[in-house]
């Protein structure tokens, strides 16, 4: 069984030239090893989904390594409600327990969490239920449970980060590609998100940076 879908060690920073250390928003339930090497178990973490995006006047973590969750295995690890853990990093002593995995949940969560990041040709919540054959109630009440995050949060995330890596074209075509209506939905949606507009962000206009004490 495949519990992770990734390993990153340290932080790659999104422009060479930041103003700010940056933590972007992510869908994903983390567990971070602070200080490798460390035996103190206040150093390894778990990270719940991040719904908007932090800003550091230091860059924080740069030792640290990451592991992300396949969507639905940390459900089975974690005591408590993934919701309980969007924007919030808890010791992992204190949370991770010998639960049992709900494949069916699981496997449903990851087939939804496909269908709804697929940038402009993504499909609505009520299209990803009829293709999955459950309700959209169920649905939504699985996709929580499993990944900590609303259908439409995760939607919002989605497309902000493939903004992000999408910057250098014309924002016209960064909107299109990413999935919105228009150009002017991506900016009230990415200005939620990032705390600053598109055009704002790729000059590196940040808002000002937290002193990190992680």
């Amino acid at each position: 069984m495949t519990w992770f879908s990734g390993i990153e060690v340290g932080a790659r920073p999104l422009f060479s030239d930041a103003p700010a250390a940056l933590e972007q928003p992510d869908p994903d339930v983390t567990l971070v090893w602070r200080r490798p090497g460390s035996d103190d178990p206040r150093d390894l973490v778990v990270v719940g989904p991040r719904t908007t995006a932090r800003y550091y006047a230091a860059e924080p973590g740069r030792a640290c390594v990451t592991m992300r969750f396949q969507p639905g295995r940390a459900a089975a690890l974690l005591g408590l409600p993934l919701r309980d853990l969007v924007d919030h990093a808890v010791p992992a002593a204190e949370v991770l327990t010998a639960g049992q995995v709900d494949d069916a949940r699981r496997r449903l969560a990851t087939a939804a969490t496909a269908l709804l990041s697929g940038g402009a040709a993504r499909e609505s919540v009520a299209s990803v239920a009829r293709r999955l054959h459950v309700s959209e109630r169920h649905l939504r009440t699985v996709f929580t449970e499993q990944t900590g995050l609303t259908p439409v949060q995760f939607v919002r995330i989605d497309r902000v980060r493939r903004v992000l890596t999408d910057l250098g074209r014309r924002l016209p075509e960064v909107a299109t590609g990413a999935g919105y209506y228009d150009q002017s939905h991506m900016g009230a949606e990415f200005r939620r998100v990032m705390g600053a507009t598109p055009d704002a962000f790729r000059s590196r206009d940040w808002p000002a940076g937290e002193v990190c004490t992680a």
